[in-house]
């Protein structure tokens, strides 16, 4: 079962555009084999999701994004993580004291930074399971919570003579 509901919004006025989305989705999938009691467990995720954009005269950017997702892999009261980042742009060639350069096409200097979450950190997730027979087959981890890594990005859109020429530079960490 999968269930995804968004709003947009976009409006321009003068040299400015801006942007707003906000995403809900939720998801359940359960494989009900019984030959197997872990795979028979259905597995659930819930999120929330967000951007908003604004831009002047096509030169400079900036947008924030967020995530706050929750997965039943983790124990109550860590079941949800949240993760932000935001990206800022300059469209070099849209600078006034750039137009006699007319071989470059497009020239943009951008760099983001934000935080992505991983919850397929474990097999067995956080609950112990045990057998009919009352044995314990995997102890579980209460403590176990999402993977997070932060990441940075910075690069460079070239593009010169009427696109003939295009190179892009990323800088990752």
């Amino acid at each position: 079962i999968y269930i995804q509901g968004m709003i947009n919004y976009n409006r321009s006025f003068g040299r400015h555009d801006v942007s707003a989305m906000v995403v809900y989705n939720q998801e359940e999938t359960a494989l009900g084999n019984p030959g197997s009691l872990f795979s028979s467990l259905p597995k659930r995720k819930q999120g929330l999701a967000g951007r908003l954009t604004y831009g002047y005269d096509n030169r400079y950017l900036i947008e924030a994004n967020f995530g706050y997702n929750g997965s039943e892999n983790f124990a109550e009261g860590r079941r949800f993580g949240f993760f932000p980042s935001v990206a800022v742009g300059w469209n070099v060639n849209r600078e006034p004291w750039m137009q006699n350069a007319r071989f470059i096409d497009n020239f943009k200097i951008r760099a983001s930074y934000g935080m992505l979450g991983n919850n397929n950190v474990a097999l067995y997730r956080y609950q112990t399971i045990i057998d009919n027979s009352g044995n314990e087959i995997v102890n579980g981890n209460p403590d176990l919570t999402w993977e997070k890594v932060k990441i940075l990005d910075a690069g460079i859109d070239l593009s010169l003579f009427g696109q003939k020429l295009e190179v892009t530079f990323d800088w990752f960490r």
